[in-house]
């Protein structure tokens, strides 16, 4: 069953649990932003074991960290499992701006000399501020400008963690402006931060960056003195005669140093309110880890008390099965010595249930009476053998044993076979008493 439908992946919510997602050919006409909300957004909606087929002049390009290619030369990509939230962000206004440079790409004037654009690149590449693009991490991805009075390379292993490169004097003012823009999503303005052993005056300002799916930061960097200028020009201008002399230099050391001063007690306390607040979310999380590891604790001893216990049941039990061995050895040989005394005596004996069917004989009696064990097993005493047993007195005395536990010996009673024709026989009987078992012989 195949089902087609119109969806603008890069609008529309993503589809869940695809096992395969073909796009070829059409990244190559997208900016790189939309690009990497495309491949973020295959990457939710592939599964674990998911794979993306892209055309011959398409990569993941910035969205490497999330699929992964399968061959040298194929396109086929598998999706790379990542702890980043899915956000689904499709704004118009994008959308618009595209549609505008695209309608804006078709004019005829379009592949023209624009000089105006030209004056503004050259008035902001000598005027505007310096400064970095960092992410989530703060990992510097894009340099605006020379940085190197600010930012430096560290010795040792390569690294773009602005924290890092910062130099001296610059790194917590970073640090602690880039949490609060990470924090309120504000552009955070830090003043007069002093860098480096010439001890300048450095303005930073970090501005998070709109509409993108990962948080981005742009940081600036402007050098005090430059600021000051600016701010006295401007200032010059809508001062008045009436406003008075400009304070003097010591004054403004003064106020500087106090807003300064106010600015760091204020980092501090921020940071002193970050440290409680982790501090009691590490309590938790230990005081979690200590019940956590009582309840392992007593979990294994009790552990061990049952494996205790079952050892030692086990060693009952071995103990009485080996006594139950022992015991039915024991019956074996004691059933096997019963019956090689009955089998060498020479009188022929028989045995009856309760209700007076053939149990067993010896083997005199099959002699004896010329039968055999299939003939004999069984079958009533006073119905076999033609019923020749079948004597009034005989089955009254058995009838009493049982019930009386009676027994009757050198009882006499003529008996007519066919094959032996009429015999005197003498005869004894008596209960067969056994403790271990309830069934009741004669």
């Amino acid at each position: 069953l195949c089902v087609f439908a119109c969806h603008n992946f890069l609008q529309d919510p993503p589809f869940a649990r695809m096992d395969i997602i073909s796009c070829r050919n059409v990244l190559i006409y997208m900016e790189p932003y939309l690009q990497k909300r495309a491949f973020t957004t295959f990457n939710h909606a592939l599964n674990k074991k998911g794979f993306l087929l892209l055309g011959n002049s398409e990569t993941p390009g910035l969205a490497s960290e999330l699929f992964q290619q399968v061959g040298q030369q194929e396109k086929i990509y598998t999706r790379k499992t990542t702890t980043k939230k899915f956000m689904q962000v499709a704004t118009e206004g994008n959308e618009s701006a595209l549609k505008r440079k695209d309608d804006h790409l078709k004019r005829p004037d379009a592949g023209k000399d624009d000089f105006g654009k030209a004056a503004d690149e050259a008035l902001l590449s000598k005027y505007a501020s310096v400064g970095v693009i960092v992410n989530g991490a703060l990992d510097i991805l894009q340099f605006r400008g020379i940085t190197s009075a600010y930012l430096e390379a560290p010795p040792g292993r390569a690294s773009h963690n602005i924290l890092t490169m910062a130099r001296e004097g610059l790194a917590f003012e970073l640090r602690s402006a880039l949490h609060k823009a990470k924090e309120s999503n504000a552009v955070v303005k830090k003043e007069g931060v002093v860098v480096g052993k010439e001890a300048r005056n450095v303005d930073i300002e970090i501005i998070p960056l709109k509409n993108t799916i990962d948080p981005y930061f742009l940081v600036l960097f402007k050098e005090k003195d430059e600021a000051l200028k600016t701010s006295v020009s401007n200032k010059r201008k809508k001062r008045t005669k009436e406003e008075g002399e400009d304070k003097s230099a010591d004054a403004h050391r003064i106020e500087h140093l106090e807003k300064e001063l106010a600015q760091l007690r204020e980092d501090m306390r921020a940071i002193t309110e970050n440290q409680e607040a982790a501090n009691e979310e590490l309590q938790s999380a230990n005081e979690e880890l200590l019940s956590g590891s009582e309840e392992l604790q007593s979990l294994n001893e009790e552990l061990e008390t049952s494996k205790e216990e079952i050892q030692s049941s086990n060693e009952e039990l071995t103990s009485l099965n080996q006594e139950l061995v022992e015991r039915n050895e024991q019956l074996i040989y004691a059933r096997k010595y019963a019956e090689a005394i009955v089998a060498t005596i020479h009188e022929p004996i028989l045995v009856l249930t309760r209700d007076l069917h053939i149990r067993s004989a010896n083997k005199s009696f099959y002699e004896k009476f010329a039968v055999t064990e299939k003939q004999t097993e069984g079958k009533l005493f006073f119905e076999w053998n033609g019923g020749v047993w079948n004597v009034a007195e005989l089955r009254e005395l058995l009838q009493k044993i049982l019930p009386d536990q009676s027994n009757f010996e050198k009882f006499e009673v003529p008996v007519t076979f066919p094959s032996l024709g009429q015999r005197y026989l003498s005869l004894n009987a008596r209960q067969i008493i056994n403790e271990s078992s309830s069934e009741q012989l004669i």
